[in-house]
């Protein structure tokens, strides 16, 4: 059930266990951010959208390689879940960064020896 492993009753994990699950689902989230920041500034022509769907079809891509070896690996829809939202926060940071450039050129005077004609 997709969320299920995100939201259940942690108070049944040991210390220990709990602590590896949340720096695991950490890690997946932090994983796709790079990735999908670096999709958006090689091919900037599929917009914001492009690397959350990027995301999204990597970590499905993972997940059922995962299935298909059947080599003792977990198969999660949570992983996709928290991979995704990690593509999404890439593309979000991207976009503001964007967006603080453009506000940032906008503000320089004209005058300024970047607009200058030589």
């Amino acid at each position: 059930m997709p969320g299920q492993g995100l939201l259940f009753d942690y108070s049944a994990m040991g210390w220990l266990e709990r602590s590896m699950y949340v720096r695991q689902q950490i890690a997946n989230l932090l994983m796709f951010v790079p990735l999908a920041m670096t999709f958006r500034f090689a091919w900037p022509r599929f917009g914001t959208w492009g690397p959350v769907i990027m995301g999204l079809l990597l970590s499905l891509s993972i997940e059922v390689v995962q299935w298909g070896m059947a080599a003792g690996r977990v198969v999660d829809i949570d992983d996709v879940i928290v991979n995704t939202v990690g593509a999404c926060l890439g593309a979000l940071l991207c976009l503001a960064g964007e967006r603080l450039a453009q506000a940032r050129k906008a503000q320089r005077p004209v005058g300024t020896a970047s607009h200058r004609r030589r």
